[in-house]
């Protein structure tokens, strides 16, 4: 007696699986592609649609298909080739007959007026469509008239996330005290050329406490567009953390003696006072703003921009980013606005561009004026 092995033995049951299911898909489209004598009457329920309101029909096959399962789909499309809408039909009952579907489409509220179609029925079984000859069903749509539509949209932060900001500006203040009074007890022992390194190790603590905030006021937010403003409000407190690290940097290349800071003009020796107030200056703002979010519960703010005389074009941007266009010259509102230091221009035929930064922390204004010089 022959034996065959058993990976043999699998291939054939395969191979007569897949015969099988290829056999099956072809008796269902077999019986879908000849169904010519299936006949699809189309019975309009609405008149006259308001834009808004809802499009019923009702669609019956008969006879109905020898099989279970299947649905109904069609397209909708009104005067202009965009307005097209595809959906589906509801089963409602099965009789000896035919089988009855329930077709209902809400019509767009903003939906232009004119003649709609349904243009294209179908039945459909899985991967297969088979489409169905019926008599073409026409409507009319009555437009709405004063539409307000919304241009912008304001972020609000909820609270879990005012109350972890708060924690956190009540945190930054505590290391902002701390490091004041570890600067002056090392001015105080003479230990200036210590100072630096104490700087650079408190920038970079910050940084670590802002990127683990980040993290944390993700986890409560509840939406992407309140995600990209939080990521562009946390990205600019960031980059004044770099910034200071890299002056500070620079500053403190110069060092001469026994270790003393000196100034880069000469050699008398420096205080450390103004190295203390480039670490202290991101640490300051980003308690700032942390307080401002949470006071106004909103990660996002509109600023109003102006220029004498009126007209001239907007753009505007952060350090680093490039600029975006107002589709509004002056007098005009920039809407939702991250909360960050954005950078505004303005440019008029005739005139000298002008450019003017808005710290929206320390301007609660939100108003940029410029009067233009030619």
């Amino acid at each position: 007696m022959l034996r065959f092995p058993a990976s043999i033995s699998f291939l054939c049951v395969l191979g007569a699986s897949l015969l099988a299911q290829q056999s099956q898909t072809a008796t269902l489209q077999e019986k879908l592609t000849t169904s010519d004598s299936v006949q699809a009457t189309v019975t309009q329920v609405s008149g006259d649609i308001r834009a808004g309101e809802m499009f019923e029909f009702t669609v019956k096959l008969d006879p109905a298909p020898n099989f279970a399962g299947g649905g109904v789909a069609y397209v909708v499309v009104g005067p202009n080739p965009s307005d097209s809408i595809a959906t589906g039909c509801e089963e409602t009952q099965e009789s000896p007959r035919g089988r009855l579907y329930r077709c209902r489409l809400r019509i767009p509220a903003t939906a232009p007026g004119g003649i709609w179609k349904v243009k294209d029925l179908s039945f459909y079984e899985g991967t297969v469509k088979s489409k169905l000859s019926f008599e073409p069903i026409t409507f009319r749509v009555i437009p709405n008239t004063g539409l307000v539509l919304p241009t912008s949209a304001e972020i609000t932060v909820n609270l879990n996330q005012i109350q972890l900001l708060r924690s956190e500006a009540t945190h930054l203040q505590e290391r902002i005290q701390q490091l004041k009074s570890a600067v002056s007890e090392y001015v105080r022992a003479d230990h200036e050329g210590a100072v630096p390194s104490l700087l650079r190790q408190n920038l970079s603590e910050s940084v670590n406490a802002l990127t683990n905030t980040q993290a944390e006021f993700s986890k409560l937010t509840t939406n992407g567009a309140e995600g990209a403003n939080a990521k562009i409000f946390f990205d600019d407190l960031r980059k004044s953390y770099e910034n200071a690290i890299s002056h500070l940097a620079r500053a403190t290349a110069v060092l001469k003696g026994e270790g003393h800071l000196v100034r880069v003009s000469g050699d008398k020796k420096a205080t450390a006072e103004p190295f203390l107030s480039l670490a202290l200056r991101p640490m300051e703002q980003n308690e700032l703003a942390y307080k401002v979010v949470a006071d106004q519960g909103s990660l996002t703010f509109d600023l109003e921009v102006d220029s004498t005389p009126e007209g001239a074009a907007v753009t505007y941007n952060r350090k680093g980013d490039p600029p975006r266009g107002n589709p509004d010259p002056t007098r005009s509102t920039i809407p939702s606005l991250a909360y960050a230091i954005w950078i505004v221009h303005f440019e008029k035929p005739g005139y000298k561009t002008e450019e003017r930064e808005h710290d929206p922390f320390r301007e609660p204004n939100h108003i940029v004026h410029v009067d233009l010089q030619k």
